[in-house]
């Protein structure tokens, strides 16, 4: 609408018009649109809004958080931001106000403002060791959250992919072997990461050495072991605990064994030979010949039956791997014994005659000058 003035004075003249314009406008504009919106959820407490506007439009903006209202309708300008201080979900609403005054239907855009990770995955898997290299885990998903899967050894890292079903398939086919350690992590939709959560399979595909099974019970004995000279392998077959070895074949001892009178065991008893003994026996060795277990040069065979009995078991018995130092401490005692023995009665060192040195003397001789 255009309105014109113009002034006529007492004798009709008229002046020239002056022109006033009036736009009569009631049609509420287009909604605004966000060029920028902040996104759907985040851990950043600043997030920020952007938008275009055209002409003598302008925009106001109002802030709701969990649907209450924080900051009312008010003028404000692209980009927008705001400083959070709690979590919830917040909710921008902009509207376009035209050069008329009128003012279009609000816009919002909502961002979840969210610090909570996600809880720790728990990934069920195989057993803690094997031989398969194809294993398995599997873990819960919460909603709204992808996980991501790691797999080391060691300090080498094998494998990193997305796992958002819920199940994790390691083929380690063509890997070495070792222990392989599965790392879940879960991301929500704010960008929080959880704690992870691991498991762990070591591979083994590599056995430790076998022993040697003795035969079956019935079958034939196995042979003695055998050493140089002697022909065979020198195998020794180990009888399973508890059984009854057969003829030839030595007992491994366990390890605790302990010598001395123990239940089910008799320590051996060595009886020192004698002429008489082999005389009444109907022996055929002639009596100054060396009986057996006497040395020659000793007169009295070595009071064997006088030594503790746990000593004397340590040597005539079997030595287990808990008697080795007192049997080698009781073969070193019975050879300075039998040293000592031999050394007094060595006819030969008894027969030597002893004859004391020449006492040396001493003379003084002084010479005279010139002679």
């Amino acid at each position: 609408y255009v309105l014109e003035v113009r002034v006529v004075d007492t004798v009709g003249n008229r002046g020239s018009a002056s022109r006033a314009t009036y736009v009569l406008d009631t049609r509420a504009p287009a909604p605004p649109t966000f060029s920028d919106p902040a996104p759907a959820a985040g851990n950043d407490p600043r997030p920020a809004w952007s938008w275009e506007t055209t002409g003598d439009d302008w925009v106001e903006c109002r802030l709701l958080r969990n649907g209450v209202e924080v900051q009312g309708w008010a003028e404000c300008a692209s980009p927008y931001q705001v400083r959070l201080t709690s979590q919830g979900t917040y909710r921008l609403e902009i509207r376009l106000v035209d050069a008329a005054g009128n003012r279009s239907a609000p816009t919002g855009s909502s961002y979840v403002y969210d610090t909570t990770p996600p809880d720790r995955p728990v990934p069920v898997g195989p057993p803690s060791s094997g031989s398969d290299r194809t294993v398995s885990w599997t873990f819960a998903m919460p909603p709204g959250v992808t996980a991501t899967c790691t797999v080391t050894r060691g300090l080498n890292r094998v494998d990193e992919r997305p796992c958002n079903g819920g199940r994790y398939d390691l083929d380690l086919t063509g890997q070495p072997d070792g222990t392989y350690t599965l790392t879940v992590r879960f991301t929500d939709a704010a960008g929080n990461v959880s704690q992870p959560g691991s498991g762990s399979y070591a591979l083994r595909t590599v056995g430790l050495p076998g022993r040697v099974v003795p035969p079956p019970t019935g079958g034939p004995a196995p042979s003695a072991p055998s050493g140089p000279g002697r022909g065979g392998t020198g195998v020794v077959a180990i009888p399973p605990q508890g059984s009854t070895p057969g003829p030839g074949v030595p007992t491994i001892p366990r390890d605790d064994d302990v010598p001395g009178v123990s239940p089910g065991r008799t320590p051996s008893t060595v009886i020192p030979p004698s002429d008489e003994g082999e005389e009444a026996a109907g022996g055929s060795a002639p009596r100054n010949a060396p009986t057996r277990g006497r040395d020659p040069l000793v007169a009295d065979p070595f009071p064997f039956e006088k030594l503790a009995p746990v000593i004397r078991e340590a040597v005539t018995g079997t030595i287990t791997r808990p008697t080795l130092p007192l049997a080698l401490l009781a073969i070193v005692v019975l050879f300075l014994l039998a040293q000592n023995r031999i050394d007094r009665r060595d006819p030969k060192l008894a027969s030597a005659p002893v004859e004391a040195e020449p006492e040396l003397d001493f003379t003084l001789i002084i010479r005279r000058p010139g002679g």
